[in-house]
């Protein structure tokens, strides 16, 4: 069991296509479960019109959470690329699923820095 597990941990194994985006779908779930709930759980949460209040920084944490775990996982894909021999192209597309991913993320989480949570 340890010795399948430390082969999913390589970066050349071809699950690595797909967890960057498995990554950020769980990113993405967590983000308007966190935003639903702190809303609807919080009662002055309607009244805010900063950003900066406990729900965005809360929500901000886990979004740097998961960029600095999208940013070691291309960090290792970019340190194996150099003697990948025949798994170059799987290595090289999981660091661009991985590097999308944190993109995405950064994308959809830019309201947060602008935007008070409870329109």
């Amino acid at each position: 069991m340890r010795a399948a597990l430390l082969a999913f941990w390589r970066p050349e194994h071809p699950a690595h296509l797909v967890v960057g985006l498995l990554l950020w779908c769980l990113w993405f779930v967590l983000l308007y479960a966190g935003l639903s709930v702190g809303c609807a759980g919080l009662p002055q949460a309607g009244t805010w019109t900063s950003p900066w209040n406990v729900i965005n920084l809360g929500l901000g944490g886990l979004t740097l959470l998961f960029l600095a775990l999208f940013a070691l996982l291309v960090w290792r894909s970019w340190r194996a690329l150099p003697g990948a021999g025949q798994r170059h192209s799987i290595i090289w597309l999981g660091l661009l699923v991985n590097l999308l991913s944190a993109a995405a993320t950064l994308f959809v989480v830019l309201p947060i820095v602008y935007l008070p949570p409870c329109l």
